[in-house]
């Protein structure tokens, strides 16, 4: 399955509005000016999307009830989760050089942010009901781990991200993990709004 031009750009807009409410949303909870860009997004192949995981990323996951059905899931790499949890938790850089409870709990507020923001954007553009359960958070998980997400034979939207905070960038992936019937389900509609 690949994307068409005019899908690509109806789902960027539709990220970029969920992506600026979700910028907002945490610049009120931070006090700090946040902007969030969403460069890139694509379909990706079960085997692309493993190949660019990054060594050690974490993974922050939230499932998807709703008319179509999966996983929204957050990636990060180490030593970008650490910074933002530094920003967020008002921390000197480098200062935090492991993630404890208070840092998987900031990690897992921001996303739950963002991901609530996007997915209530493309339910909006859609007319789905898209309802996000509480967020997992994975430490440190493994390539081979990122196939538990995949399940069977799974399309995979790819959403690149950098957040800009006070000047500062932490680059991200958000990946919508939905299965063939349901990603079809999804830019149908997202074809017929056009």
């Amino acid at each position: 399955m690949e994307l068409t031009n005019i899908q690509k750009d109806i789902l960027k807009e539709i990220g970029n509005i969920g992506i600026g409410n979700a910028a907002t949303a945490l610049s009120k909870v931070t006090s700090l000016l946040v902007d969030i860009a969403l460069p890139d997004l694509d379909l990706v192949s079960e085997t692309n999307l493993i190949k660019s995981y990054p060594v050690g990323g974490l993974i922050v996951n939230n499932n998807i009830l709703g008319e179509i059905e999966g996983n929204l899931i957050f990636v990060l790499e180490k030593n970008e989760a650490l910074r933002l949890i530094e920003i967020a938790t008002i921390k000197d850089k480098g200062s935090i050089i492991d993630i404890d409870e208070d840092g998987e709990s900031a990690i897992k507020e921001i996303v739950n942010i963002i991901h609530g923001a996007y997915l209530t954007s493309l339910s909006d553009f859609t007319g789905l009901s898209l309802m996000p359960l509480p967020p997992n958070f994975y430490k440190e998980y493994k390539k081979e781990d990122v196939y538990k997400f995949l399940g069977k034979k799974r399309d995979v939207l790819e959403i690149k991200t950098s957040f800009n905070i006070t000047q500062e960038e932490v680059y991200a992936r958000m990946w919508l993990i939905l299965d063939e019937p349901g990603m079809s389900i999804l830019l149908n509609k997202i074809t017929e709004k056009q």
